[in-house]
């Protein structure tokens, strides 16, 4: 067999994981499949759901999301539902009562009296919220236009 350098071999078509791969193991040459080498790289399913997003909204305009992680095999779609108010619709009932919602909560001083207030909650089965407000002299009026790509993390057990 001509020796040749493995740059220069055809590239493989898509894998099936039962394709033979020679390995050294043991300083033994030995025979797995593509399967057992996968297996390997493949991390454990998380115990949860996951859905993860950056938030930005302004004006009267609904939600723009950008969805980072989405493991709950739903379409969750935000809408404004009012001044501060914003939902997100599960396009089938994922949120359980075991639902749990991280966020980066910005406690932002726009001066020595004001700061931004996020609060994020599950309404149902299939909805969740946000209400937004800058508490000036702790005002919990809800205002629109708070949220800057702020991250949010939703694990469903």
């Amino acid at each position: 067999m001509a020796q040749i350098k493995i740059s220069e071999l055809p590239e493989a078509g898509p894998l099936d994981g039962t394709e033979d791969v020679v390995i050294v193991q043991d300083a033994l040459t030995q025979r797995c499949s593509t399967q057992d080498i996968a297996d390997l790289a493949a991390a454990p399913p998380l115990p949860y759901l996951s859905y993860i997003i950056s938030i930005t909204q302004s004006g009267t305009a609904d939600p723009i999301v950008t969805e980072h992680l989405n493991t709950t095999g739903a379409t969750i779609v935000w809408t404004r539902a009012g001044t501060g108010n914003y939902i997100g619709t599960s396009s089938s009932p994922i949120f359980s009562n075991e639902t749990f919602i991280s966020v980066r909560n910005r406690f932002s001083s726009f001066n020595s009296t004001t700061f931004l207030d996020f609060y994020f909650d599950r309404v149902n089965d299939s909805t969740i919220r946000i209400l937004t407000n800058k508490a000036p002299n702790g005002s919990t009026t809800l205002e629109d236009g708070l949220l800057f790509g702020e991250p949010m993390e939703v694990k469903i057990f």
